[in-house]
C-alpha cells in the first residue's frame, strides 16, 4: 500500500500524587458517536477507484486511476468513526446494503440495512462492514466494475479497502440523526512530579503525555521548558533547571499537543 495510506484544572498537588487536566472546551456533547468526512476512494493496493455518488438509486465508482485521479474525481462522504457503527452518507442520503447492491436512499439512522462498522487495517486503510442479519455474516463495502456492492472479506477483483488519507473528525449531523459529539480530547496528565538533586543541580521529573511541552516556573517566571517526544500513553520526562539560593518551590506545567494542560507545585 503507497505511503500515504499509513496514516490527544490547573491545580497544585503534592508530590507523588497524579494531576489531571481540563481538555480545551469544545462543542456540546450528544450520545451520537463521533464521525470522519473525506474523498470516497477505495483501493485494492495499487489501483485508486473514486466512488461517485452514483444516480438517484445505485452507489456507483470510478474506472481504477491514480490516487490523484481518484480524489479530484470522488465525492465527500462521512463514516462513522474507528471502532464504532452508524450511516455512510453521501450528500444528503445514505448508502442502503441490500443483497449485492448498494443503493442510495433517505436517511433512516435506525434501519439495519444502513448500519455500517469502520474498522481499520493493519496497513491503516478503514474497511466498512455491515453485519446481515438474515445470513448471520458479515459483508464489506466493495467496488465491482462501476457499482459499489457488499462482498465477502477479500472478494477476488472488488477492492475493500477506503483510502484514509483525506478523511478528519467531522461534526455534520446525520441526515435525520442527532447533532454529532466531536471526539474526545486526552486530558493532560503529570504524574508524579519530583525535583531531584545531583549536587547543585536539579532536575524535574515525572511522567507526562507522550509530545506534551513541560514548562517549569519559579516565581512566576519560565525558567526551563523541554518537549517530550511524540509516542503514545505517559512517558517520562525530565527537565535540568537552574535554582537559586531561596528558591523554595517550582510550579510544573503539562500541555499536551491538543491544548490541554495540568500543573502541580513541586518543592525544591
Amino acid at each position: 500500500m503507497h505511503a500515504f495510506i499509513k496514516a490527544g484544572i490547573i491545580g497544585a498537588v503534592a508530590i507523588g500524587a497524579v494531576a489531571v487536566g481540563t481538555a480545551p472546551a469544545s462543542a456540546a456533547t450528544t450520545p451520537a458517536p463521533a464521525r470522519l468526512a473525506g474523498s470516497f476512494i477505495a483501493t485494492n493496493g495499487s489501483a485508486f477507484v473514486p466512488i461517485v455518488g452514483g444516480d438517484a438509486n445505485a452507489l456507483a465508482a470510478g474506472a481504477p486511476t491514480s490516487y490523484a485521479a481518484a480524489k479530484s474525481a470522488a465525492t465527500r462522504v462521512s463514516i462513522p468513526d474507528v471502532g464504532t457503527s452508524g450511516p455512510v452518507v453521501v450528500g444528503d442520503r445514505c448508502v442502503t446494503g441490500v443483497p449485492l447492491l448498494l443503493t442510495l436512499g433517505a436517511c433512516d439512522v435506525d434501519a439495519p440495512a444502513q448500519t455500517f462498522r469502520t474498522t481499520q487495517n493493519d496497513d491503516g486503510s478503514f474497511a466498512l462492514h455491515q453485519h446481515r442479519v438474515t445470513t448471520g455474516t458479515d459483508a464489506l463495502l466493495s467496488v465491482l466494475q462501476s457499482r459499489g456492492v457488499l462482498a465477502p472479506s477479500g472478494y477476488a477483483g472488488a477492492p475493500q479497502a477506503i483510502v484514509p488519507a483525506t478523511f478528519a473528525p467531522s461534526t455534520t449531523p446525520v441526515p435525520g440523526g442527532e447533532t454529532v459529539q466531536p471526539p474526545k480530547q486526552a486530558e493532560a496528565q503529570l504524574v508524579n512530579p519530583r525535583a531531584v538533586h545531583y549536587g547543585t543541580d536539579v532536575v524535574l521529573s515525572g511522567k507526562a503525555n507522550a509530545g506534551a511541552t513541560v514548562t517549569a516556573s519559579i516565581g512566576g517566571k519560565v525558567v526551563a521548558a523541554t518537549t517530550i517526544p511524540d509516542g503514545k500513553g505517559i512517558v517520562v520526562f525530565g527537565l535540568p533547571i537552574p535554582v537559586t539560593a531561596g528558591d523554595t518551590q517550582v510550579l510544573v506545567t503539562v500541555t499536551t499537543v491538543d491544548g490541554a494542560t495540568t500543573s502541580a507545585t513541586v518543592a525544591l
